[in-house]
């Protein structure tokens, strides 16, 4: 068995007419039943993948040159990104359009914290950015934890410390 399915069955228990031994029932098994455990097995997957995106953070400050890119007219946005390279443009083009279908206050909030990011010297950008990086790979109560640390007091000013907050979701 592979782990994610391991875990998965760890998680969620055994479906029902599989045992700890499938070896031992597995010709008793008809071939619709087998279809049915496959069925069962590929939801149980597809629930751990939605659950793991769930604890990742989403894109919670833009890039400036996505911002930049969302202010253009269509015209001008084709033509700053004709000479860039199609991997990299797909992925500029996917931000934009999350951008764009985001209701209009959720995405002032996020060129706020862009400006506020902006608003701190380049070294320190690139502190708050390795935090928010380091934040986004950790799981809720983790984020939790680690905000309220002394390190993270001691790294970083409460101006910071705010701005890291509100990005990983989780205010005072």
């Amino acid at each position: 068995m592979r782990p994610l399915l391991i875990f998965a069955l760890l998680l969620t228990g055994l479906p029902p007419g599989l045992t700890a031994a499938p070896q031992a029932n597995a010709k008793q098994v008809s071939p619709q039943q087998k279809q049915i455990l496959k069925q069962q097995r590929q939801q149980q997957k597809q629930q751990l993948k939605q659950q793991a995106k769930q604890q990742q953070l989403p894109m919670q400050i833009p890039n400036p040159q996505v911002a930049r890119l969302q202010r253009m007219s269509p015209a001008e946005r084709e033509k700053a990104l004709a000479g860039i390279a199609p991997a990299r443009r797909q992925q500029i083009e996917t931000n934009l359009q999350k951008l764009d279908q985001m209701p209009a206050e959720q995405r002032d909030r996020l060129f706020g914290r862009l400006q506020m990011l902006q608003s701190f010297q380049p070294d320190r950008q690139q502190a708050i950015r390795q935090e928010i990086m380091n934040l986004r790979g950790l799981r809720k109560p983790d984020r939790r934890a680690r905000l309220s640390s002394d390190e993270l007091r001691q790294n970083f000013t409460p101006e910071e410390i705010q701005l890291l907050r509100e990005v990983a979701g989780e205010p005072e």
